[in-house]
């Protein structure tokens, strides 16, 4: 004999939420992702850190990405 009760609600809609995350990871792997490109501003600019930063790396870093380090100051 064939249950003739409904499911109950919180059955119902578990069942649609578990269907929309599996939709959402399907779509995200599928879709590729779009790479954002800007042009960096020219000019000079004084940029800050926090004293306790590393800024050796932060001046390689910088080097490394073609930006001219011309000042250093403590």
């Amino acid at each position: 004999m064939k249950n003739s009760f409904p499911r109950p609600l919180f059955s119902r809609v578990a069942s649609f939420g578990l269907v929309g995350v599996l939709g959402a990871s399907l779509v995200a792997t599928l879709v590729p992702p779009r790479v954002v490109t800007a042009a960096a501003p020219s000019g000079e600019y004084i940029v800050t850190f926090d004293s306790a930063s590393n800024l050796g790396s932060k001046v390689r870093k910088e080097m490394q990405l073609g930006n001219a380090v011309t000042n250093i100051f403590t």
